[in-house]
């Protein structure tokens, strides 16, 4: 496993698993002191989402795929930076280091790199940088994004700190744009088929115009051994879609073996100012399937389900 390619390894796979099979799960926002949220100015992080009939939960379940913005936006722009007139990007020979450039003359952006045996590090400052992305339009930004990297030295485990801090605007629809948050990543590796990745954040917001999203308080973990795929999560997903906070949190892990469609067992709980659970495999009161509850109360069921890994 590449170690430089892990950052949001275990939330990506916590979103696919949670829209893709129809659960999701609480408890981060159980905390007597919530992390503050700079983004949120219309105060969601203090308001319980409604969480009452099936169709809340699938607001839910598509409010927390909006996070997954943050991951395909960052790496859209760091992709883009490479062809800034929106073209594809070409490796030369002769270019030791990626050249990064902005859309427009006025822009700028620095980029930072050290190399050790042990360790890496990336920094990005944007000052006005205009930067014609191939999925997101055409944005102008300013401030930073980090990304430090500490590995053992054999390899096998690592830890990767990610900052960003950016604002801007989308120049093809005007609407402000904004990326708040943090996050630190622990990797453990065996070998392909055996490691571990755990993640936590304390926040990471994303505002663009007025639609807001945000994870706080978050763990994910996500660990293979063999054919067996593991995931534990708490986290808050904050959400003007939702109007409030949804806590996602997993009193059973989630447990997926690759060569089969639904998650042998896991049971995924969402509270709001109601709850939903799904439970899958073993977890279930057939022992199989999948079967959804709100508020305590079965409203589905199905004795299969797809969870296609992102691995």
């Amino acid at each position: 496993m590449d170690m430089a390619g892990v950052k949001y390894f275990s939330m990506a796979v916590a979103t696919v698993l949670i829209t893709g099979c129809g659960g999701g799960g609480g408890g981060g926002g159980s905390a007597s002191s919530p992390t503050q949220l700079s983004l949120d100015t219309q105060g969601f992080g203090d308001k319980k989402a409604s969480l009452r009939v099936q169709s809340d939960f699938e607001d839910a379940t598509a409010a927390y795929s909006d996070i997954n913005d943050v991951v395909s936006l960052v790496e859209d722009v760091e992709t883009s930076l490479l062809a800034p007139s929106g073209g594809t990007a070409v490796a030369t020979a002769a270019a030791a280091e990626p050249e990064y450039s902005c859309a427009n003359a006025d822009g700028v952006v620095n980029v930072q790199q050290s190399v050790g045996a042990t360790s890496e590090s990336y920094v990005f400052t944007f000052s006005k940088c205009q930067v014609q992305t191939f999925s997101h339009g055409l944005l102008q930004l300013n401030g930073e994004y980090r990304s430090d990297l500490t590995a053992s030295s054999g390899g096998s485990s690592a830890t990767v700190v990610d900052r960003i801090n950016i604002s801007g605007q989308k120049l093809d629809t005007g609407e402000a744009l904004a990326i708040l948050g943090s996050q630190t990543s622990t990797i453990s590796v065996t070998n392909e088929s055996d490691f571990t990745v755990t993640t936590k954040s304390p926040s990471m917001e994303y505002r663009l115009g007025s639609d807001y999203v945000a994870t706080r308080d978050s763990e994910f973990k996500v660990s293979q051994s063999g054919d067996v795929i593991t995931l534990s999560m708490t986290a808050d997903l904050v959400s003007s879609a939702l109007a409030g906070y949804v806590s996602y949190s997993t009193p059973i892990p989630l447990e997926v073996m690759l060569t089969e469609d639904c998650p042998i067992r896991g049971h995924i709980l969402l509270e709001g100012d109601g709850t939903v659970e799904a439970r899958y495999g073993q977890s279930t009161g057939r022992g199989f399937g999948l079967e959804v509850l709100v508020n305590g109360s079965e409203v589905s069921y199905q004795n299969t389900c797809g969870a296609a890994l992102p691995l």
